[in-house]
């Protein structure tokens, strides 16, 4: 079994293992976010791997999360994030699931997506979800998820992505807007 060690959600040259998509769903509201990931991992040789990740969770706009749920991997606490591992057999795939709730600080919200560039590879699939009030207004996310939905008194922004090297984090900036009931008018 081969083991290597890597940070920050990232990895080096050499690791025997590729980050290969990730499946990302936001919902805000005017005190949280909560963030809902699947990511793929892909042993790259022939030979069993337990692989080692660190997870960091985006602490300038938000609080140390709440709740942590992780599914498919076992994980430890660490000062601003978790430490995962999970063992991944030859040749073979394994998706991780993670959730987690932070309280915001501000009318700002931050996923890490720039540690993607350390891999030296783009992903080969990424989609990625944004749901929130519909009354919000001035909403700015810096990647462009340009298919909008409203339903169920929110809005949602999502994209789909193939070859994907993030340049940026999935920042997410609004302004609350008038409060009321969000089924009244449309405010797209």
């Amino acid at each position: 079994m081969i083991l290597t060690e890597v940070l920050l959600f990232s990895s080096f040259l050499g690791v025997p293992y590729a980050f290969e998509s990730e499946s990302i769903v936001v919902t805000l509201d005017s005190a949280r976010i909560a963030v809902e990931g699947e990511y793929t991992f892909r042993n790259i040789t022939g030979e069993k791997v337990e692989a080692y990740l660190y997870y960091p969770f985006p602490l300038d706009s938000c609080d140390y999360p709440d709740e942590i749920v992780v599914e498919n991997a076992d994980f430890t606490f660490a000062p601003e994030g978790i430490r995962l591992n999970f063992p991944i057999e030859p040749r073979g795939k394994k998706a991780i699931k993670i959730r987690y709730v932070q309280r915001l600080k501000s009318s700002y919200a931050r996923y890490i997506l720039r540690s993607t560039k350390s891999w030296g590879r783009p992903l080969e699939e990424a989609y990625y979800s944004v749901s929130m009030p519909r009354f919000w207004q001035k909403v700015h996310i810096s990647i462009p998820l340009e298919k909008v939905e409203v339903r169920d008194g929110r809005r949602i922004f999502y994209g789909k992505f193939s070859d994907f090297m993030p340049e940026t984090d999935l920042i997410v900036k609004w302004n609350y807007g008038r409060t009321r009931n969000p089924t009244e008018g449309s405010d797209k």
